[in-house]
C-alpha cells in the first residue's frame, strides 16, 4: 500500500463533475460507503499517478477510523475513552 500506513498521509480527492451525471442520486449505505461509490477518484498518496484501488482505499479508511491514534488526547477525552477499552 503506497504510503497508506502513515497516519499523516494526506488523502487527495479529485472530483470530476459532469452534466450528464444525475447528482440527485447517491449511495445511502453509510457503513459500506466509499468515495468510489459516487464516482470520486481517491489518491491515497500525493505521488500517485493513478487513482488508488478500492481495496486499498477501504483499508486506509478503516485504519483511520479504527486504529488508535499516536497523538496524545486531552485528559477529558482520555477519561471518556478509557471506559471503551
Amino acid at each position: 500500500m503506497a504510503d497508506a500506513t502513515s497516519a499523516t498521509s494526506i488523502v487527495s480527492v479529485k472530483l470530476e463533475y459532469s452534466c450528464s451525471k444525475n447528482t440527485t442520486t447517491f449511495n445511502t449505505k453509510a457503513r459500506d460507503w466509499t468515495p468510489m461509490d459516487d464516482d470520486i477518484e481517491v489518491y491515497v498518496s500525493e505521488l500517485d499517478k493513478y487513482p488508488t484501488p478500492r481495496k486499498e482505499v477501504d483499508a486506509f479508511i478503516h485504519k483511520i477510523l479504527h486504529d488508535p491514534t499516536p497523538r496524545k488526547r486531552l485528559s477529558v477525552f482520555s477519561e471518556i475513552c478509557a471506559g471503551n477499552r
